[in-house]
């Protein structure tokens, strides 16, 4: 076991699987971008329009200590790393303090010739709903002192690009809520028919199994979910993305509620 590169997928360890894994190294790529360019009107260069990040590969390379003599146990041991890689969900890294990366499986070793003792395989997993390394503990919170109609929190985003803030509106009121907007920096979510009752709360926040989208939902007193992205106005912002530094963070409600904020700062 090298202790040097320790990996875990979904909490697992990949030295754990077996005690003949030998992790070699992990390489993480350059997330693959695609930029798109305008030439400057009237003179030389040129002016980026939009940037896009499609997706970030981590590469995982390892050996398998079994002599030539022992072909059926590498193959044993390669089908158990497999079925260990082949899974989506949180990859971390025993260098990587406070960070995680969503991934999925993207290219998985073949045995090639189990005979030969000495050779390495790779795990190629990819990040495309969320390419980006991002705090595993947020680092970023911030919430109102008292039940009130309005209020606002200052929220200290870390990381060094883009990312996305998550807020819950609690009715401490004691009566149904049917409006209320919610506002991070400049962007703007309102609801209109809510039937937020009261002790209900308001979450907004993302779904990682999906793209990382949006999501808007009431979460009862048993702790039971149900929709709400429908009751939002046609005017709301499609999501709150914030950048790296203090962002205002603020609501207004029919009665009284109290607000918390958070956000994980995300890293290129």
């Amino acid at each position: 076991m090298r202790l040097r590169h320790r990996v875990s997928l979904d909490g697992v360890q990949l030295d754990s699987v077996d005690s003949r894994i030998l992790i070699q190294s992990v390489t993480e790529n350059p997330g693959k971008d695609n930029v798109s360019m305008t030439p400057v009107s009237g003179g030389n260069g040129s002016r980026i329009t939009s940037r896009h990040r499609d997706y970030l590969d981590i590469q995982i390379n390892f050996a398998i200590r079994a002599t030539y003599r022992e072909m059926n146990v590498r193959e044993e041991i390669l089908e158990a790393v497999n079925a260990w890689a082949n899974v989506t969900g949180w990859l971390k890294l025993s260098y990587r303090s406070n960070r995680r990366i969503y991934v999925r499986p993207y290219a998985l070793p073949g045995a090639g010739d189990p005979a030969n003792w000495t050779g390495e395989y790779t795990i190629t997993l990819r990040a495309s709903d969320v390419p980006y390394w991002e705090e595993t503990t947020a680092s970023g919170t911030c919430a109102t002192k008292k039940a009130a109609k309005t209020g606002s929190a200052t929220l200290a985003v870390g990381g060094n690009t883009t990312t996305q803030a998550d807020v819950t509106l609690l009715n401490g009121s004691g009566a149904t809520i049917n409006t209320a907007s919610v506002t991070v920096g400049s962007r703007t979510i309102s609801f209109t028919s809510l039937g937020l009752e009261a002790d209900e709360s308001l979450v907004i926040d993302h779904n990682y199994a999906a793209n990382g989208i949006l999501r808007a939902r009431i979460k009862n007193t048993a702790g039971k979910y149900r929709s709400v992205l429908s009751k939002r106005s046609e005017a709301s912002d499609d999501d709150f993305r914030v950048n790296p530094g203090n962002v205002t963070v603020s609501y207004t409600a029919q009665r009284g509620c109290t607000l918390t904020a958070s956000a994980r700062g995300r890293f290129i």
